[in-house]
C-alpha cells in the first residue's frame, strides 16, 4: 500500500510540480530578446537575438512535454514510476546539454 501510495506520489510530481516549474522557465526566457537597443544599426543584431530566444522558448516546452508523458506514463504502470522518473530526467538533461549546445554554436558563428 505505501508503495503505491509513493508512486502515485512520483506520478503526480512528474505531471504537475516538474512541468510548471520547467514552463517558468521557458516563459522567462521568452521575452528576454524583446529589449531595445538605443543604435538604430543593430536592429540586424536584435532581430537574430529575437529570434534566439524564441527558439530557446520553444525548446524549453519539450522537457515539461518529456514529464508529463512520463508520469502519465507512471499512473498507467505503477511499478515502473521511478524507472520513469529517472529515464525523463536524463531525457530532460540531454534535451538542456543539446539546447546549450546549438545556441553556443549560434553565437560563434554570429
Amino acid at each position: 500500500m505505501l508503495a503505491d501510495d509513493r508512486n502515485f506520489g512520483i506520478a503526480v510530481f512528474q505531471i504537475v510540480a516538474l512541468p510548471v516549474v520547467l514552463l517558468l522557465l521557458a516563459w522567462i526566457v521568452a521575452p528576454s530578446g524583446k529589449s531595445k537597443l538605443l543604435d538604430v544599426a543593430a536592429e540586424a543584431e536584435q532581430r537574430k537575438v529575437d529570434e534566439r530566444a524564441r527558439w530557446t522558448a520553444k525548446k524549453l516546452l519539450i522537457p515539461p512535454l518529456i514529464y508529463v508523458v512520463s508520469g502519465l506514463l507512471s499512473l498507467l504502470i505503477p511499478s515502473f514510476s521511478m524507472a520513469f522518473m529517472g529515464i525523463s530526467t536524463f531525457a530532460v538533461m540531454w534535451v538542456f546539454i543539446f539546447i546549450i549546445a546549438l545556441n553556443q554554436q549560434h553565437n560563434r558563428q554570429g
